[in-house]
């Protein structure tokens, strides 16, 4: 069942990256209450049209969708509100090492986005990140 779940979670994450258009709602309140918790809610407020599958099996899950074409450090936004939703998902069926692995992961991309904003300008000259309402340059710092 967990590795189900798991599976899930992945095709879901691929899918969200590819662009795969899903009918706008709003983003339900997180739960997730284990390390990086503040940050895995602060994410997920911050995106709309998520929701977590409805049973380990069920194949109902709806991923966050991100825009992130413009800059090098949208990809690594992008990629810590996916590991958000996933520590939110596998914390509300009780996977508690996985959802704080993937809490981890979060941080991680956090930390390397943050890295891009001294490193990497914006492709195009716009000074401005698809995913900085998101996630602002050292906001956790």
């Amino acid at each position: 069942m967990s590795n189900r779940f798991h599976a899930v979670v992945v095709v879901a994450a691929a899918v969200a990256l590819t662009g795969f258009a899903v009918p706008a709602r709003t983003a339900p309140a997180a739960s997730y209450s284990g390390r990086n918790s503040e940050w895995v809610g602060r994410l997920l407020t911050r995106v709309p049209d998520w929701d977590c599958p409805s049973s380990p099996s069920a194949s109902d899950a709806r991923p966050p969708k991100i825009k992130a074409d413009t800059c090098v450090r949208d990809a690594y936004v992008a990629a810590a509100v996916l590991q958000a939703w996933a520590a939110e998902c596998y914390s509300r069926f009780d996977q508690d090492e996985r959802a704080t692995q993937a809490a981890a992961a979060m941080a991680t991309e956090l930390d390397r986005a943050d890295e891009e904003c001294s490193s990497a300008p914006s492709v195009g000259g716009g000074g401005s990140c698809d995913t900085s309402g998101i996630y602002r340059c050292g906001e956790r710092r």
